[in-house]
């Protein structure tokens, strides 16, 4: 049925569209073009006055200004058709879902609560702002110009299988479904789409007040099941006669009702409300139950409740008076549940219960970090024993190296080395034998005679590098340092200032060795590359690690500049090289002007 502007009804029937008028006469309701419609389901007025049919035959049509034509672009019949301030045409389709026309588009929104929507839309109602609510099997659902929100039981509503929205003289909403038939105001629906908990406050009539059916459109009277009459009352076909509501009359109750929590269950045995309940360990479940007082319709008390530590949100219990809760774990709760009377009024504040259940040892904070102690300590133990192996078979190979050098270093000076000086000797007995008719002969033989002086002390400087002469002949590693220091600097004007700082120990042959090489090597390309006046070298003994520092007040250079590849027989790399072989770190800081500094560290722990 609707409202053809003039007094008149329009009725979609089997038979086409009928106009009813006033006399109670009926006619068939002229279409252009002849356009005759069979089974037309659900019809509405735009704001420019064109009317929306839709026919489960022939499709949806849209007439205006004499001129009826077919929107091919929908092909499912509608349930309701309504049209929004807006101008766009909203279609609750007959397969489920929804449907909206605009500027000559339609679109298709699925139904379903996950969706935000109703899986069948049979209501439909908008308000100024392009404000749409949609109501239907599943609750009632919001656009807000953008986005959908819907309500169900979960948000409070008595039910959420609808069939009906009207809107009284008074401004507020009525939903009918299977069970009752209830109201809403709109500040309680626009304040529970636009709340983050979105819960809604109803005032519920059922079977109690005298509604002997459900309210439910069928496939044939579409959705025309309720109708408020001129006086203001509402009718609501109930399946088993007519319900009439009239909302000027309904009494209010506006007490509000209390609530108490009445005892909690855990483990078999029963809690009585007190100030700190503490449950004991190993509870896992328990029960709350609680009541609350309405003389004036017990039976419609409806309860909310939520459980800190436990609950993300408020949980509609509708008429249950208790609450059942499972997989507890040890921490503080505090529940608190609220209710409200027959005629939707809330009691916010309404009754809490704290209680706390203790945990077992293997519940608390510290347990899982005792137990992760001796794995821990397990794991740290492998560590150290993997350690002192690689350490071991380190150590084991830098030994054998050693011994090598020193056997290497032997036989050069007992075989090849003393050869060749027997050999220069022969030579130069040889030489001083010569007439003076072979002078120039004389002259190239002594020639040659100092260049092979100059590669037997090369030779002989390369084997003292290999033997460690200073510290085998040293009782001590820092006596064999000073002593290579003495020797390198010997004859050559440089003053040494040498200190031990710290606790003197027996340090790993390896790092020994390493670290004399090491000093060696430094002084010795100071002597011959920085002309300093003064070489300092320091050796520092800390808990964990051994620091070697070698400075003087030379020339200086820049350490990334060319020149230093060329600082002596290792150079910078060796001297990195033999720092890392035993498993230290060298750093080196230069100016041109300023002399130079290197320091050695050494983990000896």
């Amino acid at each position: 049925m609707l409202d053809n502007q003039d007094g008149r009804l329009l009725a979609g029937a089997g038979a086409g569209v009928i106009l009813v008028s006033t006399n109670g006469t009926a006619e068939f309701f002229p279409l252009p073009g002849g356009l005759r419609l069979y089974h037309v389901r659900a019809m509405t007025f735009d704001t420019k006055g064109g009317l929306w049919l839709s026919d489960s035959d022939k499709g949806t049509y849209y007439v205006i200004n004499g001129k009826a034509d077919q929107i091919t672009q929908i092909t499912d019949s509608a349930f309701v058709i309504h049209c929004d301030e807006a101008g766009r045409a909203w279609f609750g389709q007959y397969s489920g879902g929804l449907g909206m026309y605009e500027s000559g588009k339609y679109r298709q929104y699925p139904g379903g609560v996950k969706n935000n929507l109703p899986r069948i839309i049979r209501a439909i109602f908008s308000e100024a702002g392009g404000k749409v609510w949609f109501v239907g099997e599943r609750g009632i659902s919001y656009f807000d110009g953008k986005t959908f929100q819907i309500l169900t039981r979960q948000n409070g509503l008595p039910e959420d299988d609808l069939a009906v929205a009207i809107r009284d003289d008074h401004g507020l909403y009525w939903f009918a479904g299977m069970d009752s038939i209830f109201s809403i105001t709109p500040e309680n629906l626009q304040k529970a789409f636009g709340s983050e908990t979105r819960v809604i406050c109803t005032q519920t009539l059922d079977s109690s007040d005298g509604l002997r059916g459900f309210v439910r459109p069928t496939l044939e009277l579409a959705h025309s099941v309720a109708t408020k009459a001129p006086g203001g009352s509402l009718w609501f076909s109930d399946g088993k006669g007519l319900a009439v509501v009239n909302p000027r009359s309904l009494p209010k109750n506006k007490t509000l009702p209390p609530v108490y929590i009445e005892k909690m269950t855990a483990g078999g045995k029963t809690y009585q409300k007190t100030i700190a309940l503490e449950l004991p360990m190993g509870t896992r479940s328990c029960q709350i139950d609680y009541v609350g007082l309405c003389f004036a319709n017990p039976a419609k008390v409806r309860y909310r409740h939520k459980l800190e530590n436990y609950d993300e949100d408020w949980v509609e219990a509708g008429q249950s008076q208790h609450a059942l809760y499972s997989n507890l774990k040890p921490k503080k709760y505090k529940f608190q549940v609220v209710a409200c009377n027959d005629d939707g009024v809330w009691n916010d504040r309404g009754d809490s219960i704290e209680f706390a259940i203790i945990p077992a040892f293997y519940e608390t904070v510290w347990f899982p970090p005792l137990c992760a102690l001796p794995i821990a300590g397990i794991v740290w133990g492998l560590y150290r024993f993997r350690l002192a192996r690689v350490t071991a078979r380190m150590k084991q190979q830098l030994e054998g190296q050693i011994k090598e050098r020193k056997r290497i270093a032997q036989e050069l000076h007992d075989t090849l080395l003393q050869g060749f000086t027997g050999i220069g000797l022969k030579l130069d007995a040889i030489t001083g034998k010569l007439p003076d008719s072979l002078s120039e002969t004389r002259e190239q033989l002594r020639k040659i005679l100092d260049q092979s002086d100059q590669y037997l002390t090369e030779a002989r400087r390369s084997v003292w590098e290999l033997r460690s002469t200073s510290l085998e002949k040293a009782d001590d590693f820092t006596d064999a340092l000073l002593e290579a220091s003495e020797r390198i600097l010997e004859g050559t004007g440089i003053r040494l200032a040498f200190s031990i700082n710290g606790d003197r120990r027996k340090l790993p042959s390896t790092a020994e060795d390493n670290l004399l090489r090491i000093c060696e090597e430094a002084v010795t390309n100071a002597v011959k590359h920085a002309c300093p006046t003064e070489v300092s070298v320091s050796l520092e003994f800390e808990v964990q690690k051994v620091t070697l520092r070698i400075k003087d007040n030379g020339l200086g250079f820049d350490p990334k500049g060319p020149e230093a590849s060329k600082s002596g027989h290792f150079g910078l790399m060796g001297l990195q090289e033999r720092a890392r072989a035993m498993g230290g770190s060298v750093s080196l800081s230069s100016q041109p002007g300023r002399g130079t500094e290197i320091i050695v560290s050494v983990e000896t722990m």
